[in-house]
């Protein structure tokens, strides 16, 4: 018999953890899994491409979410009858427990019974999963490079975790966080790393360059959303750097968008660096930007298991990241990148090693491509994915 699946999460719009999910569900075997999908906020770019196979249910709870009142009118005007009782759970969730999250059920449409519930990010996917669907066995994916839960918070969470058989985590960095911060019994804490699919990249980077073809210019790239945690803020002072180094015949190209674009692109132009810097926002095909480039600059300081980097190194781009909190499991310094310090001189300094040595940076990017297909190809995740379902 097929097993009964539940993955639950909040979109599949482009985003680290929502590409993780659509790549293990493009690769699941459905000779042997039913699953359906649950998502709590809208469905997604990502969600076009998914197997016919995945049953998707979809309910915005973000209506449920605002000033009370207001949120209760607009609820009853459109007759959204559940978003209310969204909202009246989550205000009797604390007087009489979690219990009261069973309400959801009928009205989420997961009443039957489950082989497997994922939450496949923590907060409310966490809470539903624990309170709300009856299963048999319950995990909950965690993809944070960092712990940052309070007190109170920490409480909630371990709450619901306790309800999980598992914590999935996508690298051994998480793990020993999560074993620190929180005490967890090792056997709880399983590995299972994000797929990359190298055939699937590069047939998606398999077109002309986006780059205008200038002879002699430097092509550098810097991909993912714009905010604090990928400190893409230093590049127009790493930028500035460069010039006063005599590296002057460069193109940066940062690609995405999020809550520090403004600030970004006011820095470009007070260092007058608008012939060296380019935005071009959210790109629903990022692959010929990487495959493209003759650099790829990584100026984050928090992930978790970084995609766009394996995804660079699957495109043979060579590059250059900064040491994030947790170590990525996968970057070798002077192997198969070259790792900054979290400061924008070293970023700086690890830059021009790479550009005054193109031949070692060419060793580099072959190591890291077969280490990407060695390490994180679609069978080699799955198997162990499957492994945690039997």
């Amino acid at each position: 018999m097929k097993k009964k699946l539940l993955f639950v999460n909040g979109h599949l719009n482009v985003g680290g953890i929502e590409k993780s999910l659509s790549d293990l569900l493009c690769h699941l075997d459905y000779s042997r899994y039913d699953v359906d999908l649950l998502l709590l906020e809208d469905k997604g770019t990502y969600a076009e491409g998914l197997p016919p196979q995945v049953h998707v249910i979809h309910h915005d709870t973000r209506k449920a979410f605002g000033p009370f009142f207001t949120i209760l009118r607009q609820n009853l005007k459109q007759r959204d009858f559940t978003n209310i009782l969204f909202r009246l759970v989550f205000l009797l969730s604390p007087i009489f427990g979690k219990s009261t999250y069973r309400l959801l059920r009928h009205h989420l449409k997961i009443s039957k019974p489950y082989d497997w519930a994922i939450a496949y990010r923590v907060g409310f996917p966490n809470e539903i999963v624990a309170w709300t669907v009856k299963s048999k066995h319950k995990a909950c994916w965690w993809h944070n490079g960092i712990f940052p839960y309070s007190t109170s918070q920490t409480k909630t969470l371990m709450g619901s975790w306790g309800k999980m058989d598992y914590i999935v985590t996508v690298s051994e960095g998480c793990k020993q966080m999560l074993m620190e911060k929180l005490h967890l019994e090792e056997s709880k804490i399983k590995v299972i790393p994000n797929i990359i699919d190298v055939e699937k990249i590069e047939e998606m980077a398999n077109t002309a360059s986006p780059y205008p073809q200038e002879e002699g210019v430097l092509n550098i790239v810097t991909l993912g959303r714009l905010c604090w945690e990928k400190h893409m803020e230093d590049i127009p002072d790493i930028a500035s750097i460069l010039m006063d180094k005599g590296i002057i015949d460069f193109r940066w190209h940062i690609i995405g968008d999020g809550a520090k674009q403004e600030e970004i692109a006011k820095s470009i132009k007070k260092r007058h660096l608008e012939r060296h810097i380019f935005m071009h926002g959210h790109q629903p095909n990022p692959y010929p930007y990487l495959k493209h480039a003759d650099l790829m600059m990584h100026t984050s300081y928090v992930e978790a298991h970084c995609l766009t980097m394996l995804e660079a190194m699957a495109l043979k781009t060579p590059c250059v990241v900064t040491r994030t909190v947790i170590p990525q499991d996968f970057t070798i310094d002077g192997e198969n990148c070259y790792i900054a310090e979290q400061d924008i001189n070293s970023q700086v300094a690890c830059i021009v090693k790479l550009l005054s040595n193109m031949d070692k940076a060419q060793e580099m990017v072959e190591k890291a491509y077969q280490m990407v297909k060695e390490r994180y190809s679609a069978n080699s995740i799955v198997t162990r994915v499957e492994r945690l379902l039997l």
